[in-house]
């Protein structure tokens, strides 16, 4: 059962920085995990060599090392976002008083799929934890796909989080163009079924405007929108 990645659903892992859990799954394919940093705490300097990651951070700063140096280390507001190829080490350390919050995006599903270079916590070369956690609280926001036709809105402090599909252009009038956008299903695609905008990426809601004036979607797409209130 350990090794079976539902086993992690509907369950909050407890972190020496925090604590985390899966707030949504589309199958195998894609999973979002709500990262919850306490102040002055940070994360392993890891890698995930199989999988793609993606941020956007929700509430608080964030200080982000990519890479091994610390030169490289940068600080990002809420709203902002990254996207992590497999492989490339990084590491997330809260510089807000109250904490930092971020939806991490990962494609495909893989716990496991961890490799610690260097952690404040004696955690250096160990897996992902899988015994300190406990169950979720009625309270806890789960992310739940919309009917077709319909869309889901949560709210974080001043970010609104819409879980809508779309197949044009017009499906997006309502979002503003520095809102974030993550594709969570299907995506956008040229002739020949070219992939222009795949599910993982995470990209500007402008970006996405531009995209479909000249390419479409197949079928319909699953986006989670990420505005400030």
């Amino acid at each position: 059962m350990l090794n079976n990645e539902k086993y992690f659903d509907n369950k909050i892992i407890l972190k020496p920085w925090g604590y985390e859990y899966v707030i949504f799954r589309n199958k195998s394919k894609l999973s979002i995990t709500l990262v919850n940093i306490k102040y002055k705490k940070s994360t392993s300097l890891h890698s995930h060599p199989q999988k793609k990651t993606g941020f956007i951070i929700l509430n608080g700063n964030m200080q982000v090392q990519i890479g091994l140096y610390k030169n490289s280390i940068k600080n990002y507001s809420p709203l902002s976002r990254l996207v992590i190829r497999p492989g490339l080490f990084h590491s997330l350390r809260s510089i807000s008083s109250k904490g930092t919050r971020a939806l991490e995006i990962e494609t495909p599903v893989r716990k496991n799929d961890l490799l610690r270079f260097r952690d404040n916590y004696g955690r250096k070369g160990k897996p992902y934890e899988k015994l300190s956690l406990r169950d979720l609280d009625k309270d806890d926001v789960v992310f739940k796909k919309p009917k077709r036709n319909n869309s889901k809105v949560y709210k974080f402090e001043n970010i609104k989080i819409t879980l809508k599909y779309i197949k044009n252009i017009i499906d997006l009038k309502n979002f503003k163009n520095n809102s974030t956008c993550a594709i969570l299903d299907g995506g956008i695609f040229a002739k020949n079924n070219i992939p222009v905008l795949n599910y993982g990426e995470i990209v500007r809601i402008e970006t996405v405007k531009k995209f479909l004036k000249f390419y479409s979607v197949k079928n319909k797409m699953l986006v989670l929108v990420a505005s400030k209130l």
